[in-house]
């Protein structure tokens, strides 16, 4: 029996890859640049979105698609594409980018987080655990949130979307995805819904200071009003009836607006307000500076004397112990360390002048040297400044670090209490996170505190300590955003790298397990083989993760080319689909080859140049590649665009007999190709994918390549690509049984998918409605032997589906098997099978040894999709060993056996 089941050559052997320990993984060295790496995240995005005829991304283009989706949602007519069911894979304990984050003070338990592209989120168990709790066609980018913590108003929330410093989803500092006003709850923050006066109602043209929301209170003094204050671009907006109505009490002048913008409000009633007078060349404005009013309507400069008359974003913090006192900490990029912290203290009449005392505490703002010690806000991305509740002299300031002072920065000394880490290095902090947002104080217990990060959210008990300890509140809150994903050619493995988040693996369809870490920075390109694992950071650091034929990690080493230059932000590679050792690896205008990656030695973190030759060299040097595909039929055979819209192939890619060959369609814009996608049963099918807006997306060719047809249909308001359609990143092939192939498009407004290709009638029909939603798709992988895809979104993170009969388990003599699913499995497996009639089925467990375990079927069955869950026990109800475990399927005689792998 053992024969009979041990030597079908039906069974590749897979390998389940073990996690290895932090200590044993590499570290990047290129994070200390912070500032470069801001601006490299901000090329690349804007060079794969932006409108070629203007090189800028369309104005409000945000609010402008997610209103195309919605018409196409609308009046799509459901063709033969199957609706699957597309679940959250994780990962579990991680979060990404956050700015909102409030403590219900009516309930400590509540904790309201929103992700500044993945939406609103509320726990109810102190972070145990979280709920999304706006809608997924709504807007994801929150930024700013505020409770109304009056008597019988504690129910009562509001939120602001619109990142006007950092989106990476739309490009970083400039190319930016606009929010859309303000949204409010009268249910605690259960639910959630916009605020018309807020709401841009014409998206074609920019006319709403609303779309970029910094700052948010409530005048909690006034008893007989809902006041309501918003600090958004170019000005200081005030409600009185709850954000049903407006106005804009301070900001516009003729000639200049305000880009930052911040409002803070003292319990008694008084109003604070910084408007920038930016760097980024707008004329010097009149209105800019520092404000207080009495009433949020009439308003009294009160800036100092001598402050920078340039100083882009400036926050607040008022005095929780003395609220005459209030703390102004401005990014002031013309001083010499530019940053600027001042106190202002109220003294007489409208505080103004003589009214007001100014005390200049900018040399005090932390510089504690070292790789990261010196405080970084990126260019106004990230800044706070706060006040412990019951200490006026415990103060604490934000940047890419955290900072506690005790004396209110009135000395140079500080304690380095999060973000990177202060021992050296390049790591982050123990339990924290860079890139600090905010700050929130539990109202029973200051010591208590919350911060929201870069990488989700995070709370500590006692903020005074020494070495401060923080716990990750991160379980469930899915926020984080991806780049890339790749999935093992057999096994359940998933890897992904995210940004500012690094690359992490899973090797479980379980959703609450965590995740875990194989490389920091900016994760990028990652790919897996049998025996390896490749994943990257920013601007083209590329390890490889070995392991033996065990599973078990062997070490890592660097792998980039030593002569390498000019990388990407994120840069693309790729391994051979036949053999995992060989890379292609554009940099540039050149193109890298690697025979033989397992030769380079192990432990290294310096880039090699073993075996690394330059086989491509562009015709353009001002052009370079974007995105490369293999033939998994033609072997041999690359595929790689660019990103002006050239296409090339190259035959005989891994030896010396190569060959360009240029496909560039007659029809191709001057674009940035994002993605080459190729059938894995056709080596005639390619699709080329342009990622910029207001160009035609989609080309695709069954001739190799000699012509090409635009498909992008119904994602296309106008047939020549302008207008408000997505931007489109990915797609993938996916050929299927029964001469069905499913075509898979992620967007940036959701994943789409048809199996009916027809030229430029092609209808696309949205996937994961409720799940997916309007996420930005970045990559799809798709796995042919058994229908697993698997998709990156930019916010919410990675989710998978399988399709039913896949292409690897074609119907013969009458029937067909699956493999089961999730394999490796832990408690619950499902084994799938089709039958073409009624047949006698028995359906049967064996271990290795070919020992009978247990019979799951034995019974007439009739035609058609059949499944069986298995529990791992034997037919006494006991459970089995790990181990490996065979599932033969006999059906009128006949027989079909697969392997499966129980890990508990």
């Amino acid at each position: 029996m053992l024969k009979d089941f041990a030597l079908k050559k039906d069974l590749p052997k897979i390998i389940t890859k073990k996690t290895p320990s932090r200590l044993d993984l590499p570290t990047i060295g290129a994070v200390n640049d912070i500032k470069e790496n801001l601006k490299g995240r901000y090329a690349y995005e804007l060079a794969r979105l932006a409108d070629p005829r203007t090189q800028q991304v369309p104005a409000n283009i945000r609010h402008k698609e997610l209103r195309f989706a919605q018409s196409i949602s609308q009046n799509t007519v459901r063709q033969r594409t199957t609706e699957q069911q597309w679940v959250q894979r994780g990962p579990f304990n991680i979060g990404g980018r956050t700015r909102a984050l409030a403590i219900d003070v009516s309930n400590e338990s509540v904790i309201i987080a929103g992700g500044t592209s993945g939406g609103m989120w509320r726990s109810e168990n102190s972070g145990a655990s979280w709920r999304k709790t706006n809608g997924e066609t709504e807007v994801q980018s929150v930024t700013a949130i505020v409770q109304d913590t009056r008597a019988g108003k504690t129910n009562t929330w509001y939120y602001g979307t619109g990142e006007l410093r950092g989106n990476t989803a739309a490009g970083g500092g400039g190319a930016l995805y606009r929010g859309n006003g303000i949204f409010k709850s009268t249910d605690g923050g259960n639910s959630w819904n916009p605020l018309a006066a807020t709401t841009n109602l014409t998206p074609q043209v920019y006319d709403n200071a609303f779309e970029y929301v910094w700052n948010l209170g409530i005048d909690t003094s006034n008893t007989t009003q809902d006041e309501v204050y918003a600090a958004v671009f170019g000005t200081i907006a005030k409600s009185t009836d709850g954000g049903n109505s407006w106005t804009k009490t301070l900001g516009y002048d003729t000639n200049f607006v305000a880009r930052y913008t911040d409002v803070a409000v003292s319990p008694k009633g008084v109003v604070f307000a910084a408007l920038s007078n930016t760097s980024l060349g707008s004329p010097v404005g009149t209105v800019s500076g520092f404000y207080r009013s009495t009433d949020g309507s009439n308003w009294v400069n009160i800036t100092p004397v001598g402050f920078p008359t340039i100083h882009d974003r400036t926050v607040m913090a008022i005095s929780p112990t003395d609220e005459n006192t209030v703390y102004f900490l401005s990014n002031t990029p013309t001083q010499g360390f530019p940053y600027s912290l001042w106190k202002y203290t109220y003294l007489a009449g409208d505080g103004s002048g003589l009214g007001g005392q100014w005390t200049n505490l900018s040399g005090n703002v932390p510089r504690l040297g070292g790789n990261q010690g010196d405080y970084n806000s990126q260019e106004s991305f990230n800044m706070l400044i706060d006040i412990k509740p019951d200490n006026s002299n415990i103060m604490f300031i934000g940047g890419t670090n955290l900072y506690r002072s005790t004396n209110g920065f009135t000395t140079p000394a500080a304690s380095w209490i999060g973000g990177y880490d202060p021992s050296g290095g390049f790591g982050f902090y123990p339990g924290h996170h860079p890139d600090v947002h905010k700050v929130v104080f539990y109202p029973s217990n200051p010591n208590k505190m919350l911060s929201a990060t870069d990488g989700g959210v995070y709370l500590t008990n006692n903020n005074i300590a020494n070495a401060v300890e923080w716990i990750s509140f991160n379980q469930g809150y899915f926020t984080t955003q991806f780049y890339s994903v790749a999935i093992d050619p057999q096994a359940e493995y998933i890897v992904g790298g995210m940004q500012d988040n690094g690359s992490y693996n899973t090797n479980t369809t379980d959703v609450t397990t965590p995740w875990t870490a194989l490389l920091g920075g900016d994760g990028s390109y990652c790919a897996v083989g049998a025996q390896s694992v490749y994943v990257s950071a920013q601007n083209g650091q590329i390890y490889r993760l070995a392991y033996n034929n065990q599973g078990e990690y062997q070490g890592f080493a660097r792998i980039d080319p030593s002569a390498g230059r000019g990388y990407a932000f994120i840069n693309p590679f790729i391994i051979s689909p036949n053999n995992q050792f060989e890379m292609y690896l554009p940099a540039a205008d050149t193109l890298w080859y690697n025979g033989n990656t397992a030769e380079i030695t192990l432990g290294s973190n310096d880039p090699p140049s073993t075996n690394w030759q330059n086989i491509d060299r562009l015709p353009n040097p001002d052009d370079y590649i974007t995105a490369l595909s293999l033939s998994e039929v033609n072997k041999n055979t690359l595929y790689y665009g660019t990103a002006t819209g050239k296409l090339y192939k190259m035959t005989n890619a891994s030896n010396n007999q190569r060959q360009r060959t240029e496909l560039t369609g007659s029809n191709f814009p001057a674009g940035y190709i994002n993605c080459i996608a190729t059938n894995p049963l056709n080596a005639q099918e390619l699709i080329v994918v342009f990622s910029n807006y207001n160009i035609q997306s989609l080309y695709r060719s069954i001739d190799g390549g000699t012509s090409w047809v635009a498909i992008g249909g119904n994602l296309e308001e106008n047939t020549d690509g302008t207008g408000n359609g997505p931007s489109i990143r990915w797609v993938s092939i996916l050929p299927l049984a029964n001469n069905i192939t499913q075509y898979l498009a992620g967007t940036s407004v959701g994943l789409f998918a048809t199996d009916n290709i027809n030229g430029a009638a092609i209808t696309w029909e949205q996937q994961g409605k409720t799940t997916i939603g309007n996420a930005v798709v970045n990559m799809i992988q798709a796995r042919l032997q058994d229908g697993l895809a698997v998709v990156a979104t930019h916010g919410r993170g990675i989710f998978s589906t399988r399709y039913a009969n896949p292409y690897g388990v074609a119907s013969t003599d009458g029937f067909a098997l699956e493999q089961n699913f999730p394999n490796p499995f832990r408690t619950l497996t499902t084994i799938g099978y089709r039958l073409d009639n009624e047949s006698k089925v028995t359906l049967t467990v064996f271990d290795q040894q070919g020992k009978k375990i247990n019979v799951l079927v034995d019974a007439v069955q009739s035609a058609g999709n059949q499944t069986v869950v298995w529990n791992g026990e034997t037919g006494r109800n006991r459970p089995v060993v790990n181990g490996v475990y065979f599932y033969e399927l006999k059906v009128n005689g006949k027989k079909r056996t697969k392997r499966m792998f129980l890990v508990k």
